[in-house]
């Protein structure tokens, strides 16, 4: 009787331990698939940061061809202002020439001719009709290769603001892809272990990319933009209407309406540390004290909506007119 009761107990004792066992196990099992492998998570952690370095290289292209390119604007609007104010000239004694030839008239010319008193003296004035009319002519040419010359600079700046475009809307995609890929990344790891990682392979937070992407829709204005003074509604602003009709629509910052207003928010800054985006006050340029504001774009030039004459253009900080103007800058954030 004690041997079976023993049997029995030992049977008893096997069940428990096998039942124990299998309801335990699944718990078990699913501890040990449940814990994330860190060399995937670290794997596809690097992959995607080989995607962002790359896609970094790609943008930093994009960036100096649009650099360029606002550098080739500038040299054009440079050129075609020059160009202007030359014809300016030239208009003035095509004026004087043609308002001369109306008052002397032709009789006027023949009377000069017949008036001499000898065949020298004849051929004389006619020697001196002849270069007067060469020299009207000349003034009348010039003026003619001058048009000829600013229709060629409009017709490159235009051509050069539609390759800028294109160049533009690349680099904004390109911002776009940037950001997507900064998700995914903050996605797979806490944001201690990302800037560790960022900080060991020597890149910067690629979250402040995008911050200048804005930029690219404003250079994408030029030629769509006109200046008419007091005007603050697209395509028509002067120049603190531009800058704040920009920074209300892409970067989501209300400024106030003059430049002189503007001038006095932000933080300033000196001319050594600007950055893209930066404000940039001239002074003096129709009035005194602050009168003209421009955004910074980098490598020392500047979009501004200039005036009726020149409208929105790319101009550089180191010409003599902006140095000699140069009021100083603010960052607004």
């Amino acid at each position: 009787m004690l041997k079976r009761n023993h049997k029995t107990k030992t049977y008893y004792l096997c069940s428990a331990v096998i039942a124990l066992t299998l309801a335990v196990n699944p718990f078990l099992a699913n501890n040990s698939y449940a814990a994330p492998s860190t060399t995937t998570t670290k794997a596809k952690v690097e992959q995607a940061l080989n995607q962002y370095q790359a896609a970094k290289k790609e943008y930093d292209k994009i960036q100096t061809e649009i650099a360029s390119s606002d550098k080739r604007l500038n040299d054009t609007f440079q050129q075609l202002t020059k160009l202007n104010q030359e014809q300016d000239e030239t208009k003035k004694r095509l004026d004087s020439v043609l308002v001369r030839l109306y008052t002397s008239g032709h009789n006027n010319m023949e009377a000069q001719l017949l008036a001499s008193t000898s065949f020298s003296e004849f051929l004389s004035r006619l020697e001196g009709i002849r270069l007067l009319m060469e020299n009207d002519y000349q003034v009348y040419q010039k003026y003619k290769d001058q048009a000829e010359a600013i229709q060629k600079n409009q017709a490159a700046i235009k051509q050069e603001a539609a390759n800028s475009k294109q160049l533009l809307d690349d680099a904004e995609k390109k911002m776009k892809q940037l950001q997507a890929e900064y998700k995914a990344l903050q996605k797979q790891l806490k944001s201690e272990q990302l800037k560790a990682l960022a900080k060991s392979s020597g890149v910067s937070d690629p979250g402040k990319l995008s911050d200048t992407s804005w930029l690219n829709k404003a250079r994408a204005m030029i030629g769509k933009v006109n200046y008419v003074f007091g005007a603050e509604s697209y395509p028509n602003f002067d120049c603190s209407g531009w800058v704040q009709y920009v920074f209300r629509e892409y970067r989501g910052i209300n400024l106030p309406r003059t430049s002189e207003a503007q001038s006095q928010v932000g933080t300033s800054v000196s001319r050594s540390n600007l950055q893209p985006g930066d404000l940039i006050f001239l002074q003096g340029t129709y009035k005194s004290g602050v009168s003209h504001v421009g955004i910074y774009l980098g490598d020392g030039l500047y979009i501004s909506n200039e005036n009726e004459k020149n409208d929105l253009q790319i101009d550089s900080l180191n010409n003599s007119y902006s140095q000699t103007h140069y009021w100083g800058a603010k960052r607004v954030n």
